[in-house]
């Protein structure tokens, strides 16, 4: 643990950069039974891979994925393990309640800088006063990102007697420069902040609920949709039924799902609402919601290849693309583009293919339409000389068309 002196300027510098608190999708996923663990507790210290500033080094650490929790990847998938709201979430699981309206509580914005709003949405208090177990929340513009950012308070260690400033124990994933979140990588450092930076708008903190907290009582029910998926976000359990239609009010289809599910629509392309309905049960009121979104369909298309031979110094490879393509993809110069990969492998044992040697890639873009094609490729001296060509062609995913990958080999001779 060390102590240094961390003011704006240098949040800015540490944070500017880095999406540390972006949302992998809706976050309001209702907590199940659970509280953080020893596990969660136990860090394992690895060096830093730079320091933070000139005056000290923060105490990096790394811990393993708990996926018992409810911000836990798949179920909930609140956020991405190692994310700074990942992190955050799994040492606060009380932190969303679900219970306030989405009128005052949205679900379509869940960065970092919004949580100290959700927080007071469900009747938490949010302050800048630390104290020890509360979550830290940075505003976009205390950091100067787009996303914000949360830490967990470990501890307030007093005021400095000379200028005012707040010494606070904090601990974090995902600060650029220090942890790999892919890694569940973090770090605890100490902070020493003036207080006007302690204010609505700046840097604020979630207090933990105390015993005369009440959670909202009106339950409710959100409705996401975006890219040809919908998902919902509930605290009760009851599966819900979605209905969508078209923009003119045409019924499309009618979906039953879980509740805090993401679905795949598997709709064309087109403006569609969908409007969900949860029943009573239990405890739980009945609930419903709706929302309308807009999507260009991605068309899958299956690549396959012919027989390919040499020519001289060049490879002819018959390409057979599946599916026809829409005549607005059809229309352009270049609607798909084909990546090229030859592996030259040289001969092993009894004249088979022993462990790749080199490889080549060729990436030109073709103009790729619904049919059949032959590409022509240089053959390098190196490839010339080589036993066995194993040839993959990718055609390159657009907006509109997501292709197959092939694989095929030639024998040289």
């Amino acid at each position: 643990m060390f102590r240094r002196r961390l003011g704006l300027c240098l949040l800015l510098a540490l944070l500017g950069s880095a999406s540390v608190g972006t949302a992998s999708s809706l976050a309001d996923v209702a907590p199940l039974p659970w509280a953080p663990t020893s596990a969660d507790a136990a860090r394992s210290v690895r060096p830093c891979p730079s320091p933070v500033s000139a005056q000290a080094t923060a105490v990096c650490w790394a811990m393993t994925e708990d996926t018992s929790a409810w911000m836990a990847l798949p179920a909930g998938s609140a956020y991405g393990w190692g994310q700074c709201t990942y992190y955050a979430g799994v040492m606060r699981p009380d932190i969303w309640n679900d219970r306030a309206p989405p009128s005052v509580d949205p679900v379509n914005d869940w960065d970092a800088w919004t949580w100290a709003g959700h927080a007071l949405a469900e009747g938490l208090a949010v302050d800048g006063n630390p104290r020890s177990g509360d979550v830290m929340v940075w505003s976009r513009r205390a950091v100067g990102n787009d996303t914000g950012h949360v830490a967990i308070v470990d501890a307030v260690g007093g005021t400095d007697p000379a200028t005012g400033d707040l010494a606070i124990t904090i601990s974090e994933m995902n600060l650029e420069g220090l942890d790999n979140p892919w890694l569940g990588q973090g770090d605890t450092m100490v902070l020493e902040l003036p207080r006007s930076q302690l204010v609505p708008g700046m840097v604020q903190f979630i207090h933990r609920p105390g015993s005369e907290y009440t959670a909202p009582s009106d339950p409710s029910l959100g409705v996401g949709v975006w890219s040809n998926h919908v998902a919902t976000v509930s605290q009760s359990p009851a599966p819900v039924t979605a209905t969508v239609t078209t923009a003119s009010g045409a019924s499309v289809t009618t979906v039953r799902l879980s509740a805090n599910r993401v679905v795949d629509l598997g709709l064309p392309t087109g403006t569609y609402r969908v409007c969900a309905s949860q029943p009573a049960t239990g405890a739980w009121n009945g609930a419903s919601g709706c929302a309308t979104a807009s999507w260009r369909a991605t068309l899958s298309s299956t690549v396959s290849l012919g027989r390919p031979h040499r020519s001289g110094h060049r490879l002819a490879l018959p390409v057979m693309l599946g599916t026809a393509l829409p005549p607005a993809v059809a229309a352009k110069a270049a609607p798909l583009v084909a990546e090229v990969r030859i592996e030259l492998r040289p001969a092993g044992r009894h004249g088979h293919a022993g462990t790749a040697s080199t490889h080549t890639v060729y990436t030109r873009a073709w103009s790729l339409r619904a049919g059949r094609h032959v590409l022509s490729l240089p053959l390098t001296r190196a490839a010339l000389s080589h036993a066995v060509l194993h040839v993959t062609v990718v055609i390159r995913a657009t907006t509109e068309v997501r292709a197959s990958a092939a694989q095929t080999s030639l024998q040289m001779g």
